[in-house]
């Protein structure tokens, strides 16, 4: 397991504990007004301190540069297809080429169970569709930098004995901050522990899962607690309810392969699944052989193939179970196979290919060949095949 706090997580901790003090003691001004108008003054001071954090996380090379604070949601180290795999992949991975059932149960967590999980493979389980990254909080940033300062605050609580028997003890307390200083009553110090679910984030569920011996931590729903966790780099998690997969398997090259696919696809809009709902022995091979299996040029070939602003030569290969817009490993391999056939053409093939094109100019004789080419297949290119738009583009 990575150390923690990484070097972007602890200066995450020092730009957060920057604010804490002008940030706590804005939250009691507020709670001590009755006034609507300066309720929203005091608030948009609140609103400017989290854009500046915000802009400060921002511009940290520190931050930015890190392995997990910088890591972007929309080009993760885990794919979404391997996730899929991973939770209906059976305990001893004797895959079949029958339709399977899903094996892992989750183990269900609850608030007394303090978890440990690692921070280095967190991830979304929806991808947004543009570059953000873990420090840039998520789609509510404003309540992940909420919990930050929440946690921010807890730890100076641990830190300081005397202060928690105050903040109990339900009188005034003051903390000390860097140069600053906190006033807290009671009630805010209670309000201070729950901080809009963030000081003991364990009060309500958090949507997620972990994966054991993966190390993978999902997350569904935008849920900025996790996140906080995550950004703060505290590894032990007290959720309420928790989906625990402690039977999950390690494949790193089903993996690998399957997040350059992902990449690879997602340039010009299209998506990967798997062909099979619980996928077969012989589908997760050619997956993890594809690349093996084929060259640079090729792959330079497929990615141009696939920017075709006509998505109908695509769409070719496409599965009528996966939609339009998806392709899965069968579709890959046909459209290479189309494009060795393509390539390793005859003279003679490419010339009854040539006047198969041109109705209009082609001879008697021409004709003549060109059916007797058609009875015996040589090429002859059907409409938006491979071949045609290969023709279009390289000849």
């Amino acid at each position: 397991m990575p150390n923690y706090p990484t070097s972007g997580q602890q200066e995450v901790r020092r730009i957060i504990k920057s604010y804490l003090v002008t940030y706590q003691n804005l939250l009691q001004q507020r709670e001590g007004l009755n006034d609507t108008s300066e309720v929203k003054k005091v608030q948009s001071k609140i609103d400017d301190i989290l854009n500046q954090v915000k802009t400060d996380l921002c511009a940290s090379k520190l931050v930015i540069q890190d392995s997990i604070t910088g890591e972007s949601f929309y080009n993760s180290l885990v794919s979404d297809n391997y996730k899929w795999f991973i939770i209906t992949a059976p305990e001893q991975n004797n895959l079949t080429d029958r339709d399977r059932s899903p094996q892992l149960i989750p183990d269900i967590i609850y608030e007394d169970d303090l978890l440990e999980v690692r921070l280095d493979k967190y991830t979304y389980d929806s991808r947004p569709h543009n570059q953000t990254h873990i420090y840039e909080g998520g789609d509510r940033w404003d309540s992940t930098y909420k919990c930050l300062f929440a946690l921010a605050l807890k730890d100076m609580i641990n830190n300081d004995a005397k202060l928690v028997q105050k903040m109990n003890s339900w009188n005034r307390s003051t903390m000390r901050g860097g140069s600053g200083e906190l006033q807290l009553n009671s009630e805010i110090a209670i309000q201070s522990f729950q901080l809009t679910e963030a000081i003991a984030l364990y009060n309500y569920d958090w949507n997620g899962a972990y994966y054991v011996n993966n190390g993978i931590l999902t997350l569904s729903g935008g849920c900025h607690r996790q996140l906080a966790h995550v950004l703060w780099g505290d590894p032990f998690i007290r959720p309420h309810s928790f989906r625990l997969y402690k039977h999950d398997k390690i494949d790193l090259k089903l993996n690998n392969s399957l997040l350059r696919i992902e990449r690879l696809l997602r340039q010009n809009n299209w998506r990967f699944k798997f062909k099979n709902l619980y996928s077969s022995t012989s589908e997760v091979e050619d997956i993890k052989r594809f690349f093996n299996n084929t060259n640079q040029s090729e792959l330079e070939v497929l990615t141009k193939f696939l920017s075709h602003s006509d998505r109908r030569y695509v769409e070719r290969y496409t599965s009528s179970n996966n939609g339009t817009d998806v392709l899965d490993i069968e579709g890959l391999k046909g459209i290479i196979e189309d494009l060795r056939k393509t390539t390793k053409r005859t003279i003679v093939e490419k010339f009854f290919n040539r006047i198969g094109k041109n109705t209009q100019s082609k001879s008697f004789l021409e004709g003549l060949l060109y059916e007797f080419a058609k009875d015996f297949r040589w090429g002859v290119s059907q409409p938006l095949s491979f071949q045609e738009w290969y023709d279009e583009n390289y000849q």
